[in-house]
């Protein structure tokens, strides 16, 4: 015991996942060693800091004290706790409006890792946690930070939200500065629209947009609308015969899903 509490507080990182290994293996419940695995909830190893929310959970689906402790440390002033305390809750099946509160803003983390995480976290349980977590995922979509709008699109996309709003939303996004908020606006609008042959319009000029991986992510959005009509064959038959060589073949392979 001496020796599984000293370990969890070692600055190896190895000795700590083995102490919460120990921890795991007793499998009673009991954990004497709770403060010191708590703080491990934001342990810059991912391996421990993934490991301990997983014995966490466990111990929060039986004791409203630790439930407590975890749902406290949602609004801690460490980012790498707020991020262990959330996982936590989720493997627990609580997941909160608080606990996608902490992965929309970890959508415009510096850590590509941690971007993707966060979005499919929040495609796995905002459904779960309802509209509130919806909505704030929307509110994303149209964020301020270039980051964070892109995530949020791509998460509406996975959720499969069609909806004219939402649909509004990757439109809106399509105007963006940032070229990676409106390959995500791409990507996403033919999930979103209602109509397809509405969005088809949409896209379509951005056959020739100036930039292009613009030119071929359009190619491919059009392809991956779920009735490719008229408007959207022609433009892709257009496209197929362009010099740009990587737009022909995208418009191409368009069609050719599109069967």
């Amino acid at each position: 015991m001496v020796g599984v509490a000293a370990d969890l507080l070692s600055t190896d990182a190895s000795l700590r996942l083995h102490a919460v290994e120990m921890i795991a293996a007793r499998g009673d419940g009991a954990i004497p060693e709770l403060p010191s695995l708590v703080d491990l909830l934001g342990d810059p190893d991912r391996r421990v800091q993934r490991r301990v929310g997983e014995v966490l959970a466990s111990a929060v689906g039986c004791d409203d004290a630790v439930a407590s402790m975890v749902d406290g440390l949602l609004a801690s002033d460490r980012a790498a706790v707020r991020w262990g305390a959330a996982f936590c809750q989720a493997r627990a099946g609580r997941a909160s409006p608080e606990a996608c509160a902490v992965w929309i803003d970890h959508l415009a983390s510096a850590d590509r890792d941690l971007r993707w995480a966060a979005h499919q976290l929040l495609v796995e349980y905002a459904p779960r946690v309802g509209e509130s977590a919806i909505a704030a995922v929307c509110r994303a979509a149209s964020d301020g930070d270039a980051e964070r709008r892109k995530m949020a699109l791509y998460c509406l996309r996975d959720l499969g939200l069609a909806s004219d709003s939402n649909a509004s939303l990757a439109v809106a996004a399509l105007a963006a500065d940032d070229i990676g908020v409106r390959l995500a606006a791409l990507a996403a609008l033919p999930v979103l629209a209602v109509d397809p042959e509405d969005a088809a319009r949409v896209l379509c000029p951005y056959l020739d947009d100036a930039d292009p991986r613009m030119r071929r992510a359009t190619a491919a959005a059009l392809g991956r609308l779920p009735r490719l009509g008229a408007t959207a064959s022609e433009a892709l038959q257009l496209a197929a015969q362009s010099p740009d060589a990587a737009l022909s073949r995208a418009a191409r392979a368009a069609l050719a899903a599109a069967g």
